[in-house]
């Protein structure tokens, strides 16, 4: 990964991450690539894409921050918020398909029904 104002360097860039994410969108499914090892920070796998992105200078300016604090350099951090990111939000598409689709096959609490639960707690659906 290159980020604009900084100089390239050699390591594991977040283009994995990128091109996971691109075929993910495309198929419909998530997929997984190996996680970051932790002793060298670098990929397990050899396959990678060089991605470039814009980003606020205080995000740059954090990045380097952090990427001085823990001696790792900023390809890597980068990797690794994307990784987490999509991860997470994956995980939530994921959980929200699969509620759409218990509520398409009926498998729901009617409005009346939940009304009087928040009736039994003494809360109003409402408010």
């Amino acid at each position: 990964m290159y980020v604009r104002g900084t100089a390239p360097k050699d390591g594991p860039p977040a283009g994995i991450t990128m091109t996971t994410a691109l075929a993910s969108l495309g198929i419909r499914t998530m997929l997984h690539y190996p996680r970051v090892q932790e002793d060298n920070m670098s990929t397990t796998t050899s396959t990678t894409a060089a991605v470039t992105i814009k980003i606020t200078q205080e995000i740059k300016d954090g990045l380097e921050a952090l990427a001085n604090t823990t001696g790792r350099d900023k390809d890597s951090l980068a990797q690794e918020a994307l990784y987490r990111y999509l991860e997470t939000e994956s995980g939530q598409i994921a959980k929200i398909q699969r509620a759409i689709e218990a509520a398409d096959a009926g498998h729901y609490v009617a409005d009346e029904e939940m009304q009087q639960v928040w009736a039994e707690f003494g809360l109003d659906a409402d408010e």
